[in-house]
C-alpha cells in the first residue's frame, strides 16, 4: 500500500503563490506598464512565470489577429492590457471579460478570408466559470464555437465583438488559478456553508475574495449573506506588513447595521480571508469609520466566528464504531466501550453507528440494515434506544447535521429512499436523482447543505451533490436535482466507498484489478481535478472503505479487509485492529 505523501511546503507555497484574481468579480488588469517582448517570452517572477504577450502587428490577417489575440489573453500575471490592442475602440469600452472564464483544452481556429465574415474558433474541452470563478459546467459535448466579428480600424484588421469572457487554455488555468471558498450561512445563521470558487494569481487576492462576497449568495434557500445589499468595495484591500487587511466599503445600508450584523458579516470575511496566508486579522470600515463588534471590537483576527465552523467544533479527533458489536469509542487510538445501551452486548446485533455533532447522541443501524434506533451516546439509566426506522430493507450507516437532522437512506429493490429524522418525526425526502437510484454510499454535508452520494450504474458508477434546505412548514427539507461530481471520462468507474477529505472536496474508492484500489479526490462542485492542487491519487490493496473527516487536521484511514486500519497520511495514530463502522461524528 502506498500511503499519501503531501508535501506542507509546497502546499503552503502553493496557496501563496496561486491565490489572487477571481473569486469576487474578476477584477483584471486593464492597464499599467506593458514591456514590450516576443510573443511567448517568459521570465521568472516572485509569483510564477512572467509571460508579456505581443500586441497587434501591422498587416496581419483576421485569422492571424485572433490567434494572437488568444495569445494575450494568457498573459501572465493576469492582465488584458495587451489582449485590448486587438480590439477596436468601440469594443475596448464594450468588453467585459471579468464576467467570468472559458477555459478550452484545444483551439482550432477557421481560415477566414480577408473582409468575408467573423472569424469562428472553435474550442473544446470547455469549462465554464463565473464572474466569481464558480465553476458552471460545460456546454454540450464541451465542445464551443465563438464568433469574433472583424472590422478595419486606421486600416489595420481588429475585433469588432467577442464574448464577455476570458479565454484561456486549461494549462494556463491550472497554473495560475488556485481553489478557495466564499464563505456564506446557512439559513439559520447557525453555521457557516463554503462555496468553491477559483482565484486566479495576483496581487489582488483579499480585495477579489470580497468582491465575491458582496455579490451575496446565489441560492438563498440553501444560504444567506449578511452583507448588506449594494454594498460596494472602495478600490481594493490594502494589507499592512502585520498581516492586517483594511477594507473599506460603501453602501446606504451599512449604516442600518447593529453589532451583531456586523459580527455576522465580519465572520464570512474572516473565513474567506483566512486562506490568504500573510493576511493575520482585519478591519471594515465605512466612510472611514471602523464597523464596531459588540464590546466596541474593531481589529478581528482571522480566527473569528471558531463557533460557525463548517466542519463542526464538538469531539474533535475523536472516532466511534463496533468492536464485537458493542459501540465504542476510540480516542488517541484507544478504544473504550461507551456507558449506555449501545455499550452492551444485549442489545447487540448493530451493524454500523453515527454520533451527532454535538457528541451527545448515537443511532444505530440493526445487523439486519432494517431498523435504526436512538439513544444518547452516554446513559447510565439503563433506559433502551428509542427506534426511529423499524421497517427498512437496507440501511446505510446514518447522517447528522447541522440542524440535528439524522439522514437515513434505505437501499430498497426499487430503488433508495431517502429520509430524515428529526426529533419524533421521520419523513421521506425526494430528492431527484438520487431517490429510486442504487446508492452504494453517501454522505451529507455538517452544515447541512449537501448531499453527496455514490450511484452505481449499468456500465459505470458516479458521484453526485444535491443541495439541501429547510422549505414550508414544519420545516420540510426539500433538495435540488443531483449535478455530477465525479463520472466515467472513458475508462470504467466502478466506486467501493466514499469520505470526506475537507469541507468542500470529497475522498472516493476506485476499484482497480484484482485487490487494489485507487484513492482519489474532487471537488464538491464538479469542477475538474486538474485544477486542484490538493487532488489526490494512490494506489492502494484489500482495501473496502474510507474513514475520514471535513477537518484536514483529523487523521482519515482505509478499511483493510483484514480488518486493519492503514492511514492515508503518514504519522497518523495507529488504530486497534478488529474495529468495524468505524467513523467520525456526522
Amino acid at each position: 500500500m502506498v500511503p499519501v505523501r503531501r508535501n506542507p511546503l509546497l502546499l503552503s507555497v502553493l496557496a501563496v503563490a496561486l491565490a489572487a484574481a477571481a473569486s469576487g468579480c474578476v477584477r483584471i488588469p486593464d492597464s499599467g506598464p506593458v514591456q514590450p517582448a516576443e510573443s511567448g517570452a517568459v521570465a521568472p517572477g516572485e509569483q510564477g512565470q512572467v509571460s508579456v504577450p505581443r500586441g497587434p502587428q501591422t498587416g496581419e490577417t483576421p485569422t492571424d489577429l485572433v490567434a494572437h489575440f488568444f495569445e494575450a489573453m494568457a498573459a501572465s500575471p493576469m492582465s488584458t492590457t495587451v489582449a485590448r490592442e486587438f480590439l477596436t475602440k468601440r469594443a475596448q469600452d464594450g468588453w467585459s471579460p471579468e464576467d467570468g472564464f472559458l477555459t478550452y483544452d484545444e483551439k482550432e481556429t477557421s481560415e477566414s478570408p480577408e473582409g468575408s465574415g467573423p472569424v469562428t474558433v472553435v474550442l473544446t474541452g470547455v469549462n465554464r466559470f463565473d464572474s466569481r470563478g464558480v465553476w458552471v459546467g460545460t456546454p454540450p459535448g464541451g465542445r464551443l464555437e465563438v464568433d469574433l466579428d472583424v472590422d478595419r480600424q486606421s486600416g489595420e484588421w481588429r475585433i469588432a465583438a467577442l464574448p464577455d469572457k476570458l479565454m484561456v487554455s486549461d494549462i494556463w488555468f491550472e497554473a495560475q488559478t488556485v481553489p478557495m471558498s466564499l464563505y456564506f450561512f446557512d439559513p439559520s445563521a447557525s453555521i457557516l456553508v463554503p462555496e468553491p470558487v477559483f482565484v486566479p494569481k495576483g496581487n489582488q487576492t483579499a480585495a477579489l475574495l470580497v468582491r465575491g462576497l458582496l455579490e451575496g449568495a446565489k441560492d438563498p434557500d440553501v444560504e444567506r449573506s449578511f452583507v448588506p445589499e449594494g454594498t460596494t468595495l472602495n478600490l481594493g484591500v490594502t494589507v499592512t506588513e502585520a498581516g492586517r487587511a483594511d477594507i473599506s466599503l460603501t453602501g446606504d445600508l451599512l449604516d442600518e447595521l447593529d453589532p451583531d450584523t456586523v459580527d455576522l458579516m465580519a465572520t464570512q470575511v474572516a473565513w474567506t480571508l483566512r486562506q490568504v496566508p500573510t493576511i493575520t486579522s482585519l478591519r471594515i470600515t465605512h466612510d472611514g469609520q471602523p464597523l464596531a463588534l459588540p464590546g466596541g471590537v474593531t481589529d478581528i483576527t482571522v480566527d473569528h466566528g471558531a463557533s460557525y465552523d463548517p466542519t463542526g467544533v464538538s469531539a474533535r479527533g475523536v472516532l466511534y464504531g463496533l468492536s464485537a458489536g458493542v459501540a465504542v469509542r476510540v480516542i488517541d487510538g484507544a478504544a473504550e466501550p461507551l456507558v449506555g445501551p449501545f455499550g452492551s452486548p444485549t442489545v447487540g446485533g448493530l451493524r454500523s453507528v453515527s454520533v451527532d455533532l454535538s457528541d451527545s447522541r448515537i443511532a444505530g443501524v440493526s445487523q439486519d440494515g432494517t431498523g435504526v434506533s436512538m439513544s444518547t451516546v452516554t446513559r447510565a439509566d439503563g433506559a433502551p434506544p428509542r427506534s426511529v426506522v423499524s421497517q427498512g430493507v437496507d440501511i446505510l450507516p446514518p447522517a447528522w447535521d447541522a440542524e440535528d437532522r439524522l439522514w437515513v437512506v434505505d437501499r430498497r429493490a426499487g430503488g433508495a429512499v431517502v429520509s430524515v429524522v428529526r426529533g419524533s418525526r421521520i419523513r421521506a425526502v425526494s430528492v431527484p436523482g438520487i431517490s429510486g437510484e442504487r446508492v452504494i454510499d453517501f454522505m451529507v454535508s455538517r452544515d447541512g447543505t449537501r448531499l453527496v452520494a455514490a450511484l452505481r450504474g449499468p456500465a459505470n458508477d458516479r458521484i453526485v451533490v444535491s443541495r439541501v434546505y429547510d422549505a414550508g412548514p414544519g420545516g420540510m427539507v426539500t433538495a435540488t436535482a443531483a449535478r455530477p461530481v465525479v463520472q466515467s471520462a472513458g475508462e470504467r468507474l466502478k466506486i467501493r466507498g466514499l469520505g470526506w477529505q475537507s469541507a468542500t472536496r470529497v475522498y472516493y474508492l476506485k476499484a482497480l484489478a484484482g485487490r487494489q484500489s485507487e484513492l482519489r479526490s474532487a471537488i464538491v462542485d464538479g469542477s475538474p481535478t486538474r485544477f486542484d492542487p490538493e487532488s489526490v491519487s494512490s494506489i492502494f490493496t484489500d482495501v473496502t472503505r474510507i474513514v475520514s473527516s471535513p477537518r484536514t487536521d483529523e487523521p482519515a484511514y482505509l478499511h483493510s479487509t483484514d480488518g486493519s486500519y492503514e492511514e492515508i497520511l503518514v504519522g497518523s495514530p495507529r488504530l486497534p485492529a478488529d474495529l468495524n463502522a468505524l467513523g467520525y461524528i456526522g
